[in-house]
């Protein structure tokens, strides 16, 4: 508003020197005969000078902006030759026009100019210029001239905030008549009252929140996301938040969280929920509710997967926002896509090796393998009349010990289940009573004897599939497949491992192995370090080797927690027969020894200040990084800060650290005095004490500790 002030004392003294001018100029033609032989004694003319900006429609004095952007203007200039002055060679000359813009306003360039009256843009802060010489540009009696330019508004918005935009011209007519104008515009700014809201689903695969959710599960919960963002000037005294779920697979639970960006001002809202469960509404009309600028609430609440549809729906949801009952809304609307589609069904075939199932194995001749079955079903009905067909390659044969296996609780209860069999052994039928419902997995295990090597037209591919029932109709099919690598070669002896059984978080230590090969070939070894567990998963390190047969080799590991872990090991020779796990070695890891540091400040310095570090505990310490600052004094003038570095420290020894000899010269005042020191994987320590200075003098009070 100072620069709007400014402004209006510069244009009103340009104004009243040309009035001054022209009356000089007036009495000067009177007083001066050779002066009146040259200047005609006739009326001067009129100046027709506008000012107006682009409204998005058509030009005006005035317009309404809603946000920060683009303004154009336009400046037009008319000369009217007085209708008694009978000279026709009279014209508008010198014509220079100045604009001056608001503070916030900022020319943008893209001029243009009508009538052949083009002209650099001279900018000068927050004034432009354009100036016509005499002998370049004039105007003719009724004849016009236009500027067109473009601004930028960059403001931050206040209640009842505009612009006045001012531009002049000054001109002379016959050399002798000196002509000026003022015109101005007027830019209101309209409060940007708006909301930005968004929903959002949970994706538990990507476990983040996202906008479009390919795939659900029947029976199990989604969970939603909407966040409400307001922009204005006023208060949001009330809102209402509706949502609306798709009718054909959606049903609200609720579990509802609310987010505030204060507590204080906030109350949970009304809840009001349809019978049929998909229409839910948060409202907060009758309770506390104080939004402010750039303020957001968040709300999270549950639906459940009642059916599959087999398509994409979209979740609508709604926000209404006023300041009070009388008040505009501001409304907004957002919404997610939900695949209803039920997770792929699934049929594996695995082998056993070890204590996992997969699907490749190396064995060998006379080796007893175990093969399973996984049929996982998603779907809005049931699977009956389940088949599966098992075919053994040539260097197999089915052993029966078939089991069939639901899951009850947490774990597998298995049933013994008897196939039928070909005449050549190699076929296997299994004929399954019984539904298969939504979400449920059915595994069915049998043992198989290695009676041939592969190779030689024995690829060792062994298929399955699984043929079913749904909805009464016989449309489900899945295959797969496990291989077995068979010799006649042996398989190593199972490895022994030994090693350190104790040690602390991070620390390396170090374990043995050895395992020997009946031929003699060498061995390479898979080591399970038990660092995490999954179903079917272990954490291992890739398979080191080979080494010779009955060598000793040395391995190291750490962990980065503590507990205990089992350690195993397994070995597999050159043909990649795979001999069974070693022995278990029991690891226990324990975290790492807590330092036990003091730090205390000296109560006396001069010229600098220093604390003393201690190591009050049983063990040594290492890598140790301090920094000691003392800030304060009249007008904060002492701001000094040291730090350093300490390698090793014994149990109970002490390192005494200090700001450099001097830092603190002819202070005076009140200061802080801060000392932190940490470590690799621990916490800050911090000790801090108040004092002051006089001259070099420090004294420091007894310590306030964080």
């Amino acid at each position: 508003m100072k620069r709007k002030t400014a402004m209006c004392i510069i244009v009103v003294l340009l104004m009243v020197s040309s009035i001054f001018t022209a009356a000089n100029a007036t009495q000067l033609c009177k007083g001066n005969k050779n002066i009146l032989s040259e200047c005609p004694p006739d009326p001067p003319g009129t100046l027709d000078f506008v000012k107006q900006v682009w409204t998005g429609e058509y030009w005006d004095s005035e317009t309404t902006v809603e946000e920060n952007g683009t303004i154009r203007f336009k400046i037009t200039l008319t000369y009217h030759k007085h209708p008694e002055n009978p000279h026709s060679d009279w014209t508008l000359k010198d014509i220079h026009i100045t604009d001056y813009l608001p503070e916030d306003m900022v020319f943008a360039g893209n001029a243009s100019f009508s009538n052949g009256a083009y002209t650099n843009t001279i900018v000068d802060g927050n004034e432009l210029r354009w100036n016509y010489p005499g002998c370049c540009f004039t105007l003719y009696d009724n004849e016009s001239m236009s500027i067109e330019f473009d601004t930028i508004l960059e403001y931050e918005y206040s209640e009842g905030l505009y612009y006045e935009n001012i531009a002049t011209v000054n001109a002379s007519e016959c050399t002798q008549h000196e002509h000026s104008a003022i015109s101005n515009v007027t830019v209101y700014i309209e409060d940007p009252k708006q909301v930005d809201f968004e929903k959002l689903v949970w994706d538990p695969e990507l476990k983040g929140w996202v906008d479009e959710l390919p795939k659900v599960r029947k029976d199990e919960n989604i969970r939603f996301q909407l966040t409400v963002t307001y922009y204005g000037s006023g208060i949001i005294k009330c809102m209402k938040v509706e949502d609306f779920l798709p009718e054909t697979c959606l049903e609200y639970i609720g579990n509802e969280e609310f987010t505030y960006p204060n507590e204080e001002f906030f109350e949970d809202p009304e809840i009001t929920v349809s019978g049929d469960k998909k229409y839910v509404e948060w409202n907060w009309g009758n309770v506390l509710f104080y939004l402010n600028h750039d303020e957001s609430v968040i709300i999270e609440f549950d639906a459940k997967v009642i059916n599959y549809c087999k398509c994409n729906v979209t979740n609508y949801a709604y926000v209404y926002l006023s300041s009070c009952s009388d008040c505009p809304i501001i409304e907004a609307e957002d919404y997610v896509t939900i695949g209803c589609f039920p997770p792929d069904s699934s049929f594996e075939k695995k082998v056993q090796e070890g204590n996992y199932w997969v699907d490749e194995t190396a064995v060998c001749v006379d080796d007893l393998i175990k093969f399973r079955f996984a049929l996982t079903y998603f779907g809005n009905y049931n699977l009956s009349n389940i088949r599966i067909v098992d075919e053994l390659p040539c260097c197999l044969e089915y052993k029966n010990n078939a089991k069939i296996g639901w899951y009850v609780g947490e774990s597998i209860q298995w049933t013994p289940f008897d196939g039928d069999i070909s005449e050549d052994g190699k076929t296997i039928w299994f004929n399954l009573t019984g539904n298969l419902g939504d979400g449920t997995t059915l595994y069915l295990i049998f043992d198989a004897l290695v009676i041939g090597a592969t190779g030689c037209g024995c690829n060792g591919i062994n298929t399955a599939t699984v043929t079913a029932f749904e909805y009464e109709e016989n449309n489900f099919e899945l295959t797969d497949t496990a291989k077995i690598t068979s010799s006649n070669n042996n398989r190593p002896c199972p490895p022994y491992i030994y090693g350190d059984e104790t040690g602390r978080v991070d620390e390396v230590l170090t374990f043995y192995i050895k395992a020997l090969d009946y031929d003699g070939d060498d061995v390479s070894y898979f080591i399970d370090w038990g660092d995490e567990y999954d179903d079917e998963e272990s954490s291992y390190q890739d398979w080191i080797g080979p080494f010779e047969s009955g060598e000793e080799i040395q391995v190291t590991h750490s962990w980065y927690y503590e507990g205990t872990y089992k350690v195993k090991v397994k070995a597999k020779d050159t043909h990649n027969a795979e001999s069974i796990w070693s022995n278990i070695l029991y690891v226990e890891i324990n975290s790492q020894s807590e330092s036990n540091l003091d730090i205390s400040i000296h109560r006396i310095g001069f010229g600098r200040i220093c604390a003393d570090i201690i190591n009050s505990g049983d063990e040594n310490v290492s890598d140790i990084n301090w920094n000691l600052s003392v800030q304060g004094g009249v007008l904060s003038r002492i701001n000094v800060l040291s730090e350093g570095y300490i390698e090793m420290m014994d149990s109970g020894s002490t390192e005494t650290v200090c700001t450099q000899s001097g830092s603190i010269k002819r202070g005076l005042g009140r200061i802080t005095v801060t000392v932190t020191v940490t470590m690799d994987g621990k916490e800050p320590i911090t000790e801090t004490a108040n004092g002051f200075v006089i001259g070099r003098l420090v004294i420091v009070r007894p310590l306030i500790r964080r």
